[in-house]
């Protein structure tokens, strides 16, 4: 069994250990996943099964959409609602909280911390985020959280990340509850979603946490073709499981391809380089990537393949061998 899994992680576990229960089912072959959500957000987890697994860093490169319900009025030092509180606004501070104060707000938060010297295309915005200190990031090889749990004092740099998309919501209040607002985020790798939050609860001078957060997509994996991990389990074997597997190609629709001949699959087998014409290339007329498909003649896919030193010469980037 080789492919991928668009799971539907629901709250309360974490990736790790969903990764364990769909282990559970698959049995002999090697799990993993594609980029790691929190405990507390559910969303797209995508799994990697099988072959796939050498295609996990893919997935870190993807962009992905984020629906943040963010409540105002209240800072904890996590940027989330598992935190302790830091800051609690006082009621004159909540009041003035609606839909397009928190839009504007947002509006001029990210072109503050935009990086203006980047030459950037049209659909993103390059802005230095702080990472938070309760975080899986790494300080002198122990992760943040652990040493923030232990109140040791923990600063991180500011890093450069992109977003290429952001809306709000209207702002909902449930009798004395704090002021909520949605956030849809389309953003890049390494973006926290909580630090947006907490920045622009301190940008709007009232104070913010992440009170719900849920991944929506990934890439090409949207959240109404997700399975539930309950349904997995449904599955329970093997056989039946291959019924919602994807295909290793999934992620590499738009990527050109060739389809080899036999001995140029037993070559690169062998870690030998073969050699392509354009020509021999097929899906797309893309002739200067750097990275193509590589089919043997019954259709499957058998490598991903990268130039070599050479002119019409390729080498395995990553050989299957299914």
């Amino acid at each position: 069994m080789h492919g991928f899994l668009n799971l539907d992680k629901p709250k309360g576990i974490s990736s790790a250990e969903a990764v364990r229960r769909v282990k559970k089912i698959v049995g002999p072959y090697k799990v993993g996943h594609g980029g790691t959500l929190d405990p507390s957000a559910t969303g797209i987890l995508p799994i990697v099964i099988g072959s796939a697994t050498r295609f996990s860093d893919e997935f870190l490169r993807m962009r992905k959409v984020y629906l943040a319900t963010v409540t105002f009025g209240l800072s904890t030092d996590s940027y989330d609602s598992e935190g302790n509180i830091t800051f609690r606004a006082e009621p004159n501070q909540i009041s003035k909280i609606d839909e397009p104060l928190v839009s504007e707000g947002l509006d001029r938060l990210i072109m503050s911390q935009r990086i203006e010297s980047v030459d950037i295309g049209e659909s993103e915005t390059p802005i230095m985020q702080k990472p938070p200190i309760f975080s899986a990031l790494k300080r002198e090889g122990i992760a943040a959280y652990k040493l923030a749990r232990k109140n040791k004092n923990i600063d991180f740099d500011p890093r450069r990340v992109l977003i290429y998309r952001w809306k709000t919501s209207d702002v909902k209040r449930k009798n004395s509850e704090l002021p909520q607002v949605q956030i849809e985020i389309e953003c890049g790798r390494g973006f926290y979603v909580r630090s947006l939050v907490h920045d622009l609860g301190e940008f709007l001078g009232c104070g913010a946490h992440l009170a719900d957060l849920r991944r929506t997509q990934v890439g090409d994996f949207v959240i109404n073709e997700a399975v539930k991990l309950d349904e997995v389990s449904l599955y329970g074997e093997e056989n039946s499981l291959k019924k919602l597997i994807l295909p290793i190609d999934k992620i590499l629709e738009s990527w050109p391809a060739a389809i080899l001949r036999n001995s140029e699959t037993r070559d690169l087998g062998y870690g030998q380089p073969i050699i392509l014409s354009p020509y021999r290339r097929y899906l797309s007329t893309d002739f200067d990537a750097d990275l193509i498909r590589a089919y043997g003649p019954s259709g499957e896919l058998v490598a991903i393949l990268e130039r070599d030193l050479g002119v019409g010469l390729w080498k395995s980037y990553k050989y299957l061998g299914l």
